[in-house]
């Protein structure tokens, strides 16, 4: 439903090609800011979700002992013996950033814009309109967008990782429900933030810089486990 919304809005409410034709005509100057952006966002933030089981286990209650220099040392010395970062994973979770952010939200951010335009979101003139529009165009990004960009976000990460769609595809239905909540908690405000303050040009770079914050939870929860033992977890039998 998402998808199908999503779908009704670029093609009925913007339906001229006109984002396509702007990308191309900015040269490839744009398109690798635009790509290189979202890629380097996406990647990062699989690095660091990759980290995070083991920054988790190695918390420390009293954050002072990090001053002692032996401390930092030992580790130090934990980290390049446990941590077994999988550059290949992140390189492949960037190149999923390029789809979603680099060319998906750019022609959905264009469509939205032109829905509900910007000029329309000023709290000078019929506040309580504007903010109303402003929720709903928030609402609206992160419900239809955001739903839609989560569940390429989940089964193209299995997909990615070897996984098969029948697989992918389950492991969605488990996730998609508590990713959603959590979607509603923080993409709303993000979004508000984004089209109340900056200027159209500005906001797929915001966006990636949000997807950075927000992949660190979703390649966590996508990748929480491995195939092997997920696969077992849902009583599938491996071919």
């Amino acid at each position: 439903s998402a998808l199908l919304g999503l779908l009704l809005v670029i093609l009925v409410f913007a339906n001229d090609t006109s984002p396509w034709k702007d990308l191309l005509s900015r040269g490839a100057l744009h398109l690798l800011q635009n790509f290189g952006v979202a890629f380097l966002f996406f990647f990062s933030s699989d690095i660091a979700a990759q980290l995070l089981p083991w920054i988790r286990s190695h918390a420390l209650p009293m954050t002072w002992l990090l001053l002692l220099p032996r401390v930092w040392l030992n580790l130090g010395r934990e980290f390049v013996e446990q941590v077994n970062v999988k550059w290949s994973r992140a390189c492949r979770s960037g190149a999923l950033g390029i789809m979603i952010n680099g060319l998906g939200y750019y022609a959905w951010v264009h469509a939205l814009n032109k829905l509900i335009p910007q000029k329309d979101l000023d709290l000078d003139h019929r506040r309580l309109h504007a903010l109303g529009l402003l929720i709903f165009k928030s609402l609206l990004d992160s419900c239809l967008w955001g739903t839609t960009s989560n569940s390429v976000g989940i089964v193209g990460r299995r997909l990615l990782e070897g996984d098969e769609w029948e697989h992918a595809v389950k492991v969605w239905e488990q996730k998609i429900l508590e990713v959603t909540v959590w979607e509603l908690r923080f993409w709303p405000f993000w979004s508000a933030a984004q089209f109340f303050f900056l200027p159209a040009k500005l906001q797929v770079m915001f966006t990636s810089l949000g997807a950075f914050i927000w992949n660190c939870y979703l390649s966590h929860t996508s990748l929480k486990e491995p195939v092997e033992k997920q696969r077992t977890n849902l009583n599938l039998t491996p071919l």
